[in-house]
């Protein structure tokens, strides 16, 4: 609760200055003489939907790269199967449980390269509340008592990600600034103060599927302690990030999601050591398949 204080006053003291102050403004900022498009004249609205009993599959491809100062820089792609089960709806929330199913990471060195396809975070759920834009109700993981972290890391960007705001016509932006505890990402669950700029794209037809495509461009300060008999450790990391969310017109969940980030990372532990580092990530979630009670919900990527 401490440190969701703590952040909760950063908020409060630097509120969209946030904004400002962080790389996020480079990346928003436009060169001389360059026209953005007009803003376009028809009104497309995107909102998330899922019914009790829907299961989801999801395939997510990623590459990692880590360099922490004195050790050599960790190269790894990803190959995971992610599932996201609505367990219930109820007052205009959808309670999610959201698994990582299968896994196989490639890790190389310029010393040594493994394969590894098991992780203290394999089959551990995560259950999310949230309403028809993404905003949490409401968090909490399997078990508090197992600490774990996600393979892709305490601040891995979001599989259904929060975008608080529902229609707007073509490349017209708005601002999300919030705190997220990322239980889905580890336990303790990382705490996620972010300022994101969204855009909408509009409606895109394309492999015989219509989506509403929206981009975020997202600046953020995130933090996880870990306590225990055997492990005290401090992480925070400020963190860049990019991405494109695919909402599939007739379903209403992401049909595919990319996202990139850089997390400037600080780790403090036992003895006040410091170590700082760096980590580069790029992913890829593809939906493969509704398992539905509904049938009007089932479906299955047939390429």
């Amino acid at each position: 609760m401490r440190a969701i204080g703590f952040w909760l006053t950063l908020i409060r003291l630097f509120g969209a200055g946030l904004l400002l102050a962080t790389p996020i403004a480079a990346q928003i900022q436009v060169q001389s003489g360059f026209q953005l498009p007009p803003l376009g004249t028809d009104t497309t609205c995107i909102d998330y939907l899922f019914l009790p009993g829907d299961t989801l599959i999801y395939t997510v491809e990623s590459a990692d790269s880590v360099a922490m100062l004195g050790d050599p820089i960790l190269l790894k792609v990803r190959n995971e199967v992610v599932s996201v089960i609505c367990d219930s709806v109820s007052q205009g929330l959808f309670h999610l449980r959201i698994t990582l199913r299968s896994y196989i990471e490639q890790q190389r060195t310029a010393m040594d390269s493994v394969v590894r396809t098991t992780t203290p975070w394999l089959k551990r759920d995560a259950y999310v509340s949230i309403d028809a834009h993404g905003r949490r109700a409401s968090v909490r993981a399997d078990s508090d008592t197992k600490a774990a972290i996600t393979p892709g890391g305490a601040f891995q960007p979001l599989l259904i990600p929060p975008f608080h705001d529902s229609c707007g016509v073509q490349n017209q932006s708005w601002l999300v600034v919030d705190t997220t505890l990322l239980v889905e990402n580890g336990v303790p669950e990382p705490v996620f103060v972010h300022s994101t700029l969204w855009r909408m794209l509009g409606a895109v037809d394309t492999l015989d599927r219509r989506f509403i495509q929206i981009e975020y461009t997202q600046t953020a300060l995130g933090k996880v302690v870990t306590r225990s008999n055997s492990v005290n450790v401090d992480m925070q990391a400020v963190i860049a990030a990019y991405g494109k969310v695919s909402m599939d017109h007739e379903l209403h969940v992401p049909y595919h999601v990319f996202a990139t980030s850089e997390d400037k990372i600080e780790i403090t532990t036992p003895g006040g050591s410091i170590k700082k580092g760096k980590h580069h990530l790029s992913m890829h979630a593809q939906l493969r398949e509704i398992r539905s009670p509904h049938q009007e919900r089932q479906w299955r990527f047939s390429r």
